[in-house]
């Protein structure tokens, strides 16, 4: 009579001792990775120098969207939490007459700015649009808590000019742009760090007005420093600064 065999039901398999190891071991690698990173950030904006960092603008004819080049604005931005937000700017501005004075451009006719632009990094953003009006610089902000963001390829962006805003630290009655749009001065970009340090390039190209009825006028072709609108003669300059 042959014997019957007795068959064992297996246990639910459960994880080893070193499997376990192996993830807390992990757990805690990611973790010091964490304090690590904020430690480096925490000691480099301690010994940061006084500098917020540095910029400079080029015009680039190898990388444009059309013409014969782009404005490419370089920049290394250093945060210190203990003197303010680090950033950079990339302005263009009304130059004085031989008097010294500054002229204004009417911009009334139109409704918005428009332009193209890149970055040499996925994720950088820009995080403000400015407009510069009167004899005084008064400031309008075009904000962006998010940040604006940018990309490698070229992409088209449109602000428009009724969500321009005086700065919430600004006095004055005209909160809005409205006829103030009768006296710009300049107009511009900004980027900001304020916990690391950032170096990277952003590239603008062909920079246009839009009107009400929806036709453009070139503003900046992106191929000079200098360029000129209507009768005013304007330039795009760089820096750096404390917000």
């Amino acid at each position: 009579m042959a014997s019957k065999r007795r068959v064992s039901k297996g246990s639910p398999t459960t994880p080893s001792s070193s499997s376990k190891e192996r993830v807390v071991n992990l757990m805690w690698a990611l973790t010091g990775s964490a304090l690590m990173l904020l430690l480096t950030s925490v000691w480099s904006n301690l010994t940061a120098p006084n500098s917020p960092g540095d910029s400079r603008l080029l015009v680039d004819r190898a990388e444009k969207r059309q013409g014969a080049g782009s404005l490419r604005w370089e920049f290394h931005l250093i945060p210190n939490w203990r003197r303010g937000v680090s950033g950079s700017l990339l302005h263009a501005e009304t130059v004085p007459d031989a008097q010294g004075n500054v002229p204004f451009m009417d911009w009334r006719e139109f409704r918005a700015i428009k332009f193209f632009a890149k970055s040499s990094a996925e994720g950088l953003s820009l995080n403000e649009f400015n407009l510069f009006v009167g004899k005084d610089h008064i400031q309008y902000l075009f904000d962006l808590p998010g940040g604006l963001p940018l990309s490698t390829e070229w992409r088209e962006i449109e602000i428009p000019f009724d969500s321009f805003r005086l700065p919430s630290w600004a006095s004055g009655a005209d909160r809005t742009l409205g006829s103030r749009a009768a006296h710009v001065t300049a107009f511009g970009f900004d980027v900001k760090s304020q916990m690391f340090d950032l170096q990277a390039s952003v590239w603008i190209d062909f920079v246009r007005l839009v009107r009400r009825d929806g036709s453009v006028i070139q503003l900046s072709d992106g191929d000079a420093e200098d360029f000129n609108f209507g009768s005013h003669g304007l330039k795009w300059f760089s820096s750096t600064r404390v917000y």
